[in-house]
């Protein structure tokens, strides 16, 4: 199972990721590698510079689509996309803001990835990432004797 990294820009798609019925992401490339059960994580950017960050949603891959895309993602900022990934998970809105300060791992993906503009990418080898991810959205529980 593989872990992978999705920017969403707000700005670019015009609009926020927000919480859609089944979480998804769009590749204008087929040749991604993902197998099905593989972890997909959507880290959405949020306005001028300096953008805010946030975990957008959390998901396991499970199916895709090929166009035509389903209403409401056809025409427009869509026509370019090749394939759409899906599957169910969370969506976080803006629960998680990602900053370096309070999460030392994010300046690894958002050095090497976002500011190099990769916007869909294989992180499975950032393994400080990948936990940082998993800790931030599965946070320990305080068991009480």
């Amino acid at each position: 199972m593989a872990d992978w990294y999705v920017y969403h820009s707000a700005e670019t798609m015009d609009h926020r990721y927000g919480n859609p019925e089944k979480n998804h992401v769009f590749s204008t490339s087929m040749k991604k590698k993902l197998c099905l059960n593989d972890n997909i994580w959507i880290i959405e950017g949020l306005g001028e510079s300096p953008k805010k960050f946030y975990l957008a949603a959390h998901f396991t891959y499970q199916e895709t689509e090929y166009p035509p895309f389903p209403s409401p993602y056809m025409g427009g900022k869509y026509a370019d996309f090749k394939v759409m990934y899906a599957g169910q998970g969370d969506s976080y809105e803006s629960k998680y803001k990602l900053t370096f300060a309070d999460h030392p791992w994010f300046e690894q993906l958002h050095k090497g990835y976002i500011t190099k503009q990769k916007f869909f990418n294989d992180i499975s080898s950032l393994k400080d990432v990948v936990s940082g991810l998993n800790k931030l959205t599965k946070p320990l529980t305080h068991k009480t004797s």
